[in-house]
């Protein structure tokens, strides 16, 4: 994984930050982390360019899709099965930190290339 790769956690426990920025911050990936209900992650990402990954907490209404970040892959982990993209991917609820560990590792790389 290079420098300057960033992630974006959308709602979910903020242990998910947490975890993802504990394992990939020293490897220079930024990680930030937004609330949907009272944030756009377009213009409330802490960082003024796109992020390269979505992680995204899902409840059984809600949509995957954040509209305002077409094309970036995502992570969409949620109870019922939803599409992350066609770089995505789905995690059932409940997860393992491994499993998504290793999604946005796998992204993240998918997107380098």
């Amino acid at each position: 994984m290079s420098e300057g790769k960033s992630v974006l956690v959308v709602d979910g426990p903020q242990e998910t930050a947490r975890v993802i920025e504990a394992i990939l911050g020293p490897r220079g990936v930024d990680v930030s982390r937004v609330r949907r209900q009272s944030a756009n992650p377009e213009t409330d990402s802490p960082r003024s360019s796109p992020p390269n990954l979505i992680v995204c907490h899902v409840d059984d209404n809600d949509e995957a899709n954040v509209e305002e970040l077409p094309g970036v892959p995502r992570v969409v982990i949620g109870t019922l099965q939803q599409s992350g993209g066609p770089n995505g991917r789905f995690l059932q609820s409940p997860f393992e930190y491994g499993e998504l560990l290793r999604a946005v590792e796998e992204l993240l790389e998918l997107k380098a290339s």
